[in-house]
């Protein structure tokens, strides 16, 4: 729990593993060695979220971002009053001022993130022993039964043996943490007394935590493998995703100034923001969906007792460092759907946020037009009202569009292939004819593919339509049978 099957976990807690992801092993043959290349698609997304998420989160690109996007946005705020006045000297009062507000509130957010995170993704698991907050471990644990892994005799070796003592690891972690707030001062951690007290808070509280069905006491198997590499899938893709769609929020708002200020038309607005939103939803769908190739095997973590540390790295000596690469990964129906309801309430939780610091924003600014002489705030309220208005829609589309695209993105084959057989229906006869004639009767052709689109559109509204039935009417997607586990040379 402790340990990483991810290079880019953070300094806090990993987790553990849960029945659903067991390992199962691959009847291969004698290892000699000889590995199939990780495909493009996976080498690309990992290549490419580790670059994205070297540039929104740490502090440096934070900064360097943070201070764009003040300039950008006191330019925004300020635009009509700066446009109807008459005096250059409180222009720039009026943005020095609108700067410091909003440097002030940016603060004031930073002090309290604790609070945020708590709202956004709840409590620490362990509660006052810490941890990955209670929201991430629970979707990681109904990920993690979705996933099968098919491993190589000698690559199972390498796991069992990290995952036995990574259950052992995570057990000294919460314990040491629990000693430290509970344990008496004439105690010890191997004391007999605080080992009964200790032996009890384990088995009647930790173990018992999980959603639904699922319990820690359940996961921690030797077994198991997706339960030690979603936490830092999902850590990551929620640092990731979280400054991605903040982009994307204020994104759609420059947009709308633009419109505003009469530099783009209404026309050209939503033809921006529309493929504008997808680009969040298409980045989680991909990180999600092609990060399951490779396996690192990495060591502990960092921000743990140096002793504790010290010992991991001596026991996992032998296999730290080591890739696994599975034969084979089979995702069950619902990853995907986990996923985005994980992310969904963190996306509409971030949009509310958003938008009632612009709210906030517009309304110190306006006060300040009023306040500060030579500023004209009354002629400029009905400016203010539409960029308010402009708001409230991105905040509302912006998980929407999360919920709906990535809702389309997971059933993209159900929907395009209605859409591909047309497009053959269409076009074979077309082709023979210009095939044989040279020439194509367009008129008709375009007709056709007008109807086409037509029926297009009634399939994807027949499948919104549908998976809306079966919300409603309480209906869970079928499974597939989870696959026996095979033993090499059986």
């Amino acid at each position: 729990m402790y340990t990483q099957q991810r290079s880019d976990l953070p300094a806090s807690q990993a987790v553990l593993a849960s029945e659903g992801g067991k390992a199962i092993l691959a009847s291969a043959g004698p290892d000699l060695g000889v590995y199939s290349d990780v495909p493009f698609t996976d080498k690309f997304v990992r290549i490419s979220s580790q670059v994205l998420y070297r540039a929104l989160v740490p502090s440096t690109a934070a900064t360097i971002r943070g201070l764009v996007l003040l300039a950008t946005i006191v330019l925004i705020l300020t635009t009509p009053l700066r446009t109807n006045s008459n005096s250059g000297f409180w222009e720039v009062v009026l943005v020095i001022l609108v700067g410091l507000y909003l440097v002030a509130f940016g603060n004031l957010l930073v002090f309290g993130r604790s609070l945020l995170v708590r709202l956004m993704l709840g409590p620490p698991v362990y509660g006052r022993l810490g941890g990955l907050p209670v929201r991430t471990i629970f979707a990681a644990m109904k990920l993690s039964v979705e996933i099968r892994y098919h491993l190589r005799r000698s690559d199972w070796e390498k796991i069992k043996e990290f995952n036995a003592y990574d259950r052992e690891f995570t057990e000294a972690i919460v314990k040491r943490a629990y000693y430290e707030q509970f344990g008496a001062e004439d105690e010890t951690e191997d004391s007999p007394e605080f080992e009964a007290a200790w032996q009890k808070v384990w088995n009647d509280q930790i173990l018992n935590v999980g959603p639904g069905n699922l319990r820690f006491r359940d996961v921690l198997v030797d077994e198991n493998i997706g339960f030690r590499t979603e936490p830092g899938k999902l850590f990551t893709i929620t640092a990731t995703a979280g400054h991605l769609f903040d982009l994307e929020f204020f994104g759609g708002i420059f947009v709308v100034y633009l419109h505003l200020s009469n530099q783009i038309s209404q026309i050209t607005m939503v033809q921006i923001i529309l493929p504008l939103l997808l680009l969040g939803p298409v980045f989680v769908f991909l990180v999600q969906s092609h990060q399951h190739a490779q396996l690192p095997l990495v060591g502990p973590i960092e921000g743990i007792p140096d002793d504790l540390k010290e010992e991991a790295n001596t026991r996992l000596e032998g296999i730290k460092g080591a890739i696994i690469r599975p034969v084979k990964v089979r995702v069950g129906k619902s990853y995907l759907k986990i996923v985005r309801n994980f992310l969904g309430k963190f996306v509409a939780l971030a949009s509310a946020l958003n938008a009632l610091t612009w709210y906030l924003a517009i309304i110190a600014t306006l006060v300040l037009g009023a306040v500060l002489p030579e500023l004209d705030a009354a002629s400029s309220k009905s400016w203010y009202a539409d960029l308010a208005i402009g708001v409230l829609i991105i905040a509302v589309a912006v998980p929407v569009a999360f919920y709906l695209s990535f809702w389309i993105l997971e059933n993209i084959r159900q929907l395009v292939a209605p859409v591909v057989a047309g497009l053959i229906v269409v076009g074979v006869p077309y082709g023979f004819q210009y095939f044989t004639t040279g020439q194509i009767r367009l008129d008709e052709a375009i007709n056709r593919i007008i109807g086409l689109l037509g029926t297009a559109g009634t399939v994807l509204t027949e499948a919104v339509a549908s998976k809306v039935r079966d919300v409603t009417e309480g209906k869970e997607p079928e499974e597939e049978d989870a696959p026996l586990v095979q033993v090499a040379g059986e």
